[in-house]
C-alpha cells in the first residue's frame, strides 16, 4: 500500500479525526504539514463525518515543495532545500481534492520558510516544547504564518506530525 496514492490509508486516518471531535467538540481549525495530503483528507473526513460546526483546514507545506499550499499563499521564494523533510510529494496526486477542501472549509494554505521554522520552534522551546526535527514545527509554523497575516481562531489544533 502507498499512501500516497492508495484510498484505503485515508480510512486510517479518518480516525485521528474522530478523536479530534470526541476530546474537543469546539475545535474550529486544524493546521497540519501536508506532502501526499492523505493524512489532511482523513482527518478531515472524520471530522466532517461527527461535527457540525466548521473546521477549517490548513495545509502547511515548505518552501521547497509546495504544489498545494502554494494555491493559497503567495508570500514565500523557493528554496531548493528545507530543515523540513517530510513535505516530499511533489507529485500532488491529490491536490485538487485538497484544494476543493480547503476552499470548502474556509481555510488555506501556508508555505513555511527555513527561518520561518526557526522561529517557531524557538517559541515552542522557550514554553519548554522541545519537539524532535524541523518537520514537527511545520504545523505550528503554518498557525503562527495565519496570525500574522490577521487570521485568528479560537479552538485551533495543529498537528504534529513527520517525526
Amino acid at each position: 500500500m502507498r499512501g500516497s496514492s492508495d484510498d484505503v490509508a485515508i480510512e486510517g486516518f479518518r480516525t485521528i479525526g474522530y478523536e479530534l471531535i470526541e476530546q474537543n467538540p469546539n475545535i474550529d481549525a486544524i493546521f497540519i504539514c501536508c506532502s501526499s495530503g492523505t493524512a489532511a483528507i482523513g482527518i478531515y473526513n472524520g471530522i466532517k463525518q461527527l461535527s457540525e460546526r466548521p473546521v477549517k483546514l490548513n495545509i502547511v507545506q515548505t518552501t521547497k515543495i509546495c504544489p498545494i499550499a502554494s494555491v493559497f499563499d503567495k508570500q514565500y521564494s523557493v528554496t531548493d532545500r528545507s530543515l523540513a523533510n517530510a513535505v516530499s510529494d511533489k507529485v500532488a496526486k491529490r491536490k485538487s481534492e485538497l484544494v476543493d477542501i480547503v476552499n470548502l472549509t474556509g481555510g488555506s494554505g501556508w508555505v513555511i520558510s527555513d527561518k520561518e521554522l526557526v522561529d517557531a520552534k524557538a517559541e515552542l522551546v522557550s514554553h519548554r516544547i522541545n519537539l524532535d526535527g524541523y518537520n514537527a514545527y511545520m504545523g505550528f509554523a503554518g498557525y503562527k504564518k495565519a496570525i500574522a497575516n490577521g487570521i485568528q481562531y479560537e479552538y485551533p489544533v495543529i498537528i504534529i506530525s513527520g517525526l
